[in-house]
Formats: C-alpha cells, sequence, structure tokens
C-alpha cells in the first residue's frame, strides 16, 4: 500500500468524520475510489456519514456481496445508515448476502421499528449465553472474549428469549461446572422495542441497571440499550423538536404579517 493510502487509512480509522467531509468536496470518480481502497471494517464507517447523494451513489456502484460484508463489521447504527439508503427491493438483496443469521435477524427486526422507539436505536451486538451452557463452559467462553466482561451478559433459551442477565456471584458459588446458566440468571425487566424514547426514559428498572434489554413482542433478545444512550437520543430528539417550534413561530408571524400586508394593500391603505 502507497504511504498515502496507509495515511488515509489511518486517518479514517480515526475520524470517519473528517474523511466523509473531504470527500463532501471530490468528485464522483474519486470519492468512489478512496472507498474502494479503504479496508472492509473502516469503509462502512465513512459511507454512512457521506451525504445521502454521495451515500446512495457509493453504495449503487458497489456490489450486494461487498455491501453485506460492511454490514458485518460494522457498528449497529453505521449499518443501520446504510441499510436505510437502499430501496427496499435492493435491501433484501443485501440482507440474503449477510451470513450471520443472527445478525441478519436483529437488522430485519431493526428496520421495522420507527425513529425515536427504542427498537430503532438497541445495540444488537451484545454479548449473549444460552441458558443451556454449562458454567465451566461459561467462564472458558467469557475468559476468551475478556474484554466484554464490562458489559452484562444476557441469558436467551433455545429459541433466543430472554431469560435474565447473568449473575458472576451465582457462577462464583455453583456447586459444580456442570450447573447451568439458568440457575445463574437474574430476572431484568427489559424494554419493548415499540416503546417510544420519551416512555422509555421513565422505566423504574434504571433505577437497578445501567443497561436493559430490549425485546419483541415475543421476547426476543434484540440487543440492548443504555441510559447514557438513551438520554443522549431523547436529548437530541428535545433539540430537533425545539428547532421544529422555533421555525414554526417565525413562519407563522411571518404568515400573519404578510396577510395583514395583504389586506393593508387590497383596501388602499399603506402597509406598515
Amino acid at each position: 500500500m502507497a504511504d498515502a493510502d496507509a495515511l488515509t487509512v489511518a486517518f479514517a480509522r480515526e475520524h470517519p468524520e473528517e474523511v466523509a467531509a473531504l470527500l463532501a468536496r471530490a468528485s464522483a470518480a474519486e470519492v468512489l475510489r478512496v472507498v474502494a481502497d479503504l479496508p472492509g471494517e473502516l469503509a462502512p464507517g465513512v459511507v454512512a456519514r457521506l451525504g445521502r447523494t454521495s451515500a446512495r451513489m457509493v453504495l449503487d456502484a458497489t456490489d450486494s456481496t461487498r455491501v453485506a460484508d460492511w454490514l458485518s463489521g460494522a457498528a449497529t447504527e453505521d449499518a443501520m445508515s446504510l441499510l436505510v439508503q437502499l430501496d427496499p427491493g435492493r435491501r433484501a438483496e443485501v440482507l440474503a448476502e449477510v451470513r450471520d443469521r443472527r445478525l441478519k435477524r436483529n437488522l430485519e427486526r431493526l428496520l421495522v421499528y420507527p425513529e425515536r422507539t427504542v427498537g430503532a436505536i438497541a445495540n444488537p451486538s451484545v454479548p449473549r449465553l444460552g441458558d443451556g451452557v454449562t458454567v465451566g463452559d461459561a467462564v472458558r467462553l467469557l475468559r476468551r472474549d475478556a474484554e466484554q466482561t464490562d458489559e452484562p451478559v444476557w441469558i436467551v433459551d433455545a429459541a433466543g428469549r430472554l431469560r435474565g442477565v447473568l449473575d458472576f456471584a451465582r457462577i462464583l458459588n455453583a456447586r459444580s461446572e456442570h450447573t447451568t446458566l439458568r440457575d445463574c440468571a437474574i430476572v431484568v425487566l427489559p424494554l419493548r422495542a415499540e416503546t417510544s424514547l420519551k416512555a422509555a426514559a421513565d422505566a423504574r428498572e434504571w433505577l437497578k441497571h445501567a443497561i436493559l434489554p430490549v425485546v419483541d413482542g415475543n421476547n426476543y433478545l434484540l440487543g440492548a440499550l443504555s441510559r447514557q444512550r438513551l438520554m443522549a437520543e431523547v436529548e437530541s430528539s428535545r433539540r430537533e423538536q425545539g428547532l421544529t417550534d422555533g421555525i414554526a413561530t417565525v413562519a407563522a408571524a411571518y404568515i400573519r404579517f404578510m396577510a395583514s400586508a395583504l389586506a393593508d394593500l387590497l383596501s388602499g391603505r399603506r402597509p406598515g
């Protein structure tokens, strides 16, 4: 790889927003060249931050298999940003190429939830273990994924339905390493995916947990949502609503002024 390419990759890894901003001023051919040269794990972060026109151009020029590979390595919010840019037919084609069945199912489910609902912002990439896994196997799995030990580990049944959150104290105190995780789970009241962000912010379960599981109507575990992420989204919605209300107020005042001026003109008076 040339030095310039190496610098571009390093910069894109740390500052995808900056790369997208630079590409906004580049030609279509240059945008396509830069994105094509990016490693698969970095491309979605940049493309998701491009303007709608540029993002759609890149997606239209990229075959479905590669877009599916991007989804597999992308952050959830970036994957969703890419998917919503696709027409329904192409979206189905891309999802059909996703090899990870759990990821595919989660993306499909997230796509159906409206904006400003829990399901739309839930993170599907959360640690989960089956309730039939033994304590011994769970310990080995958790040691292998040691970097994720600060996250809650969710316990699900064979159908993927939520059973609770793993209680590490119960693992340590288990009588045998053959004890299954169904005996080591603490019940946590989940958030339903269709719940509005405003309603979710008032859930009493936040008093006990900083991260809550998100489920569908069948109690299938879709992912999880932290209170920090939720409140950031709520605040963002408030700012957007405030801006909308401000614009509406100005527009209403302008309409009243123009109506008054028109009435004065029609009556022969000078508007003032």
